[in-house]
């Protein structure tokens, strides 16, 4: 709480880079780390040639830098592409549990002159106008703990789990880092049950190099299937010494991210061998979040853009009604704070000029990433997909063994890069809860 920078100078250093990585990074970044230094920033920027990913570095990933929503696919998402365990009805009860914990609801609506975002009822007269309808969604946005009956804006409270959290405060940054707790990231839920209920002990700014099996000794043994357990070689980034640390485990489960479980699992099976058997399928089936921002210039009307969570409805096309994979999305609002508002006012005078729009926007992009213009922005997807056998994915979709490697046993991947597909929809923290695991185990 209260650790996310916001000054500009701040947020300019606030990007992951290390010394030993190849990854393109903003001037001021590559010259810190031309001099050997490291950033342990939390925006983790990765350039492709058709897609920018922004990864979250930290402790909760991408859920402190995501846009907080929870929906649930259509049923045609789950093509044939997704295994037979994994169609829709048979995820609802763990969509249920993750909706549960991360405390998903829309938001709340009474007489409170507070709680009205003006930019809902433009949302909605747009949509009606163009034949649609518009509905609110449910966000893992923190209103109290009864859903009934939401707490005064800015009132703290312990929520079920015993983090300290605040009821919302409508200042609209959930995208650069909630500093009040009011967003549900996955520290204030899930891995906070494990900390302070399971004892478990979390090290952050931990860099996991490579994952070996062991033999019965708990000597390394990349022939061997996990049986007996892994060697863990990791580098405390803290210390800021090369020395490399290691730590032996009956059972690893990755959850690095798409990019990160992927790169990881790649660096075993290629560069070290120390995975060898790893199904050839790794690091394809990849796909973006897919998000396409855009922004509304010369409007007449007032929309208070700096107000309220970054995202509170849809409008749908195409996706949950009339399915036609070809042209599906959905149209969703969307708020940014007051730190970029301060900007735009200032740049004011020339804006309503389109060059000079374009010019602005791809500056803003060069200063917080790598000078290449806009285009898809969003979490990456898939890579260590879910499958029947090794031959269609890496992971296995099997309920006995789901998400488990391939060839290795008690080695699994427990995030995005298990989904075999986009889902249309917002991505779900739906892999956070495995088949037939509870949070209670």
């Amino acid at each position: 709480m209260g650790s996310f920078p916001r000054t500009p100078h701040d947020m300019a250093h606030n990007f992951w880079a290390l010394p030993e990585e190849k990854t393109r990074r903003p001037k001021h970044i590559r010259r810190l780390v031309d001099r050997g230094e490291e950033s342990h920033g939390i925006f983790d920027v990765r350039n492709y040639k058709h897609m920018d990913v922004v990864i979250g570095a930290g402790l909760g990933g991408g859920s402190l830098i995501y846009a907080n929503v929870f929906m649930i696919p259509p049923d045609e998402i789950f093509d044939d592409r997704w295994p037979s365990s994994c169609k829709r009805a048979n995820l609802i009860p763990y969509y249920a549990i993750a909706k549960e914990v991360l405390g998903s609801r829309l938001i709340p609506v009474n007489n409170d002159p507070r709680r009205r975002i003006i930019r809902e009822q433009l949302f909605a007269d747009v949509a009606k106008k163009n034949g649609r309808n518009s509905e609110l969604v449910d966000i893992n946005v923190f209103f109290g703990n009864d859903f009934e009956t939401p707490l005064p804006i800015g009132e703290q409270v312990r929520n079920r789990y015993g983090a300290l959290q605040t009821s919302c405060v409508y200042c609209a940054e959930c995208d650069i880092g909630c500093n009040y707790h009011s967003k549900d990231t996955l520290d204030l839920n899930y891995l906070h049950a494990a900390e302070h209920r399971y004892q478990a002990v979390v090290a952050t700014e931990h860099l996991v190099l490579k994952i070996v099996p062991t033999d019965q000794n708990g000597e390394d043994d990349p022939h061997a299937d996990g049986s007996t357990g892994y060697k863990v070689y990791y580098r405390d980034l803290l210390s800021r010494k090369p020395e490399v640390c290691s730590a032996l485990a009956n059972r690893v489960v990755i959850s690095a991210g798409s990019l990160g479980s992927t790169e990881l699992l790649l660096r075993c099976r290629e560069h070290f061998r120390t995975l060898p058997r790893i199904s050839k399928k790794l690091g394809q089936c990849f796909s973006g979040n897919g998000d396409f921002l855009s922004i509304l210039l010369g409007s007449n009307m007032p929309a208070d853009p700096n107000y309220g969570p970054v995202i509170t409805q849809r409008t749908d096309y195409n996706l949950f009604r009339n399915f036609d994979p070809s042209r599906a999305f959905i149209l969703e609002d969307a708020s940014y704070g007051s730190i970029l508002a301060w900007f735009v006012e200032g740049a004011k005078p020339g804006f309503l000029h389109l060059d000079a729009v374009r010019r602005l926007l791809r500056h803003l992009y060069t200063q917080l990433t790598t000078g290449k213009s806009p285009g898809s922005l969003g979490w990456a997807l898939g890579e260590c997909v879910l499958a029947d056998d090794s031959s269609r994915g890496v992971t296995s979709a099997d309920r006995k063994t789901f998400g488990e490697v391939f060839e290795y046993r008690n080695l699994y991947v427990a995030n995005g890069a298990i989904l075999p597909t986009a889902v249309g929809a917002n991505p779900t923290g739906i892999t956070g809860v495995i088949p037939d695991a509870h949070l209670s185990d």
